[in-house]
Order: structure tokens, then sequence, then C-alpha cells
């Protein structure tokens, strides 16, 4: 399986997408994501910018919405 990487280090945090806590259960293990954006795949990476730094994150599972069809949920996972 080909896994693409999604850079969104560019884009504006809580104006582009959005990041969520997991419940207390997944709190540890990663986030959820929704963002607007076509070809997202479980398993493909988001490298997103934390402070001067860039994180890249794997795609655990994601949901798009039905309107607009671009709009996903995502669970991310940290990369080690």
């Amino acid at each position: 399986m080909m896994r693409k990487d999604h850079d969104f280090t560019q884009q504006e945090p809580g104006y582009d997408y959005i990041l969520e806590v997991a419940d207390e259960e997944y709190e540890n293990k990663g986030f959820y994501m929704t963002g607007q954006r076509l070809g997202i795949k479980p398993q493909d990476y988001i490298i997103l910018r934390h402070d001067s730094d860039t994180v890249r994150y794997r795609v655990d599972s994601i949901d798009y919405y039905i309107d607009p069809p671009d709009m996903w949920l995502a669970f991310l996972v940290k990369e080690a």
C-alpha cells in the first residue's frame, strides 16, 4: 500500500483544522483531527507544526462527511 504525506504545516490550527483530545481510554495514543482536504486515507501521514518543530502523525482511521465531501474526522497517532 502506498502511503502519502499530507503537509498541514502552512495551515492555521483552529481555522483550517481542529484538533481534539481523545477520551481517557485513548488519551496517550492519539487525538482527533477535523479538516478539509480530499485524498486522505487510513495509514497516510499528516504533518503538523508544533511551535518550531514539525511532527508526523499516522491516520489510524478516517470518516468523511457527506457534505461537504472533502471534510473528515480522523484519529491520528504519533509516529515514533
